[in-house]
Order: C-alpha cells, then sequence, then structure tokens
C-alpha cells in the first residue's frame, strides 16, 4: 500500500469511527450527557491502540457529539471533552504501541497487559471533565461535588472501558480490520 492509499485508509477510518461514535452518543442521549454519564461510545476510545485514525475518529466524534448534544453544554464541554478525548486518544496509542511491542519482544499474547489501555481515557476524563461538568450543571459547586463529579465520570468511564471497551478492542483486532494491507 502506498502512502496515499494510507493516508486515504486512515482519514476513511476515521470518519467511520467518528460516525459511530456521533450516532451512538445521541441514540443513547439520556445516559451520555450528564453529570452521571454511561457514554456507551466511549468504548471507541480504545481504537487508537491499534491504529492512528482511532485518535482521529474518537476526537472529531467526541467533538461533534458534545456540539451536537440535545443538552448542550456550551464552548466549554465542546473544547473539554474533545481535549480529553484526544489527550486520552495520543496516550492510548502510545500505551497500546508500547504493550504490543513488549508483547511481540517477549514472545507472548498482550490479553492480560491490555487491561492497561483504558486508564489514559479513565484519568483524562475524570480529571478534565469530572472537573468542569459540575460548574456547568450546578448554580453552586462546593469541594464535595467535584469530588462526586470526578468519582462519576471516572466509574463511568471504567464501567463503559472494561464491560464494553475490551470486548470491542478484542474483536477489532481479531477482525485485523486495522492491520495494514501489502
Amino acid at each position: 500500500m502506498n502512502k496515499h492509499q494510507d493516508w486515504l485508509r486512515t482519514l476513511t477510518l476515521s470518519g467511520v469511527i467518528a460516525g459511530l461514535y456521533l450516532a451512538v452518543s445521541l441514540l443513547l442521549a439520556p445516559i451520555s450527557f450528564s453529570s452521571v454519564q454511561f457514554r456507551v461510545a466511549e468504548a471507541f476510545t480504545l481504537i487508537p491502540a491499534l491504529s492512528p485514525a482511532g485518535v482521529i475518529g474518537v476526537s472529531l466524534g467526541c467533538f461533534l457529539a458534545n456540539l451536537l448534544n440535545p443538552g448542550n453544554l456550551g464552548p466549554v464541554d465542546i473544547a473539554g471533552g474533545t481535549l480529553a478525548t484526544l489527550l486520552a486518544g495520543l496516550l492510548t496509542r502510545r500505551l497500546g504501541r508500547k504493550l504490543l511491542q513488549d508483547s511481540k519482544a517477549a514472545g507472548h499474547p498482550w490479553q492480560k497487559r491490555r487491561l492497561l489501555l483504558p486508564l489514559p481515557t479513565i484519568i483524562c476524563n475524570m480529571l478534565i471533565v469530572g472537573s468542569y461538568l459540575p460548574f456547568l450543571l450546578l448554580e453552586q459547586v462546593s469541594p464535595g461535588a467535584l469530588a462526586l463529579s470526578v468519582l462519576t465520570v471516572g466509574l463511568g468511564e471504567a464501567g463503559v472501558l472494561y464491560l464494553i471497551g475490551l470486548p470491542l478492542l478484542d474483536a477489532l483486532q481479531k477482525s485485523r480490520i486495522f492491520e495494514r494491507r501489502a
């Protein structure tokens, strides 16, 4: 595959991922957007471990989902959520490549080590999104409300990523859809 075809494939996969992220977020809007959220589309945030298309796709999907959110929280959420997702995607990409290289070098599958892959998304969303949501949703923010927001965002992310994201990642890896073609 030449560079042009590789770029076109990455762009196409990014668009598909962004569209899926957006569609799942909007279809499940009641549980995707609030202080206590279980955004099922976040399962896609593990795709960067397999392909750079995942970083672009989930970031664009998050931007569009926050922009088109039926209860739009404004520019802070649009920018903050997208930034958290982009940062998490870049860190997941880096961690995924490292874990895959280490597993290949050691001659064993990365099954157990892949449990680390959700951590960048959980931590970035917990700290970034969890920190600004109370200021957008509540009239008065106490330290307890802030801590609760950080905790609930983190728990929601962990639930989605470990229950849905890792099985999805395993299925995508087995499908070899993100492997480079000759």
